[in-house]
């Protein structure tokens, strides 16, 4: 249920106004869960993919 997790979290991104989605507002608890739910499944790309969201935004806070 990943693809009906994320398009439920653009419909609040929509709702409020956002042209964007939950990797550019830094919505890292998502991120994480969503990257645990793919190593679950064994989806490892798209894991990684997640967990590097994660990632860059730590780096960014702390470039900051």
């Amino acid at each position: 249920m990943l693809e009906e997790a994320h398009k439920t979290m653009d419909l609040f991104f929509s709702a409020c106004g956002y042209d964007t989605g939950v990797h550019e507002v830094q919505t890292m608890w998502f991120e994480v869960h969503f990257g645990k739910s793919n190593l679950r499944t064994k989806n490892y790309q798209k894991a990684l993919k997640d967990f590097n969201h994660v990632e860059r935004h730590v780096r960014n806070m702390i470039d900051s």
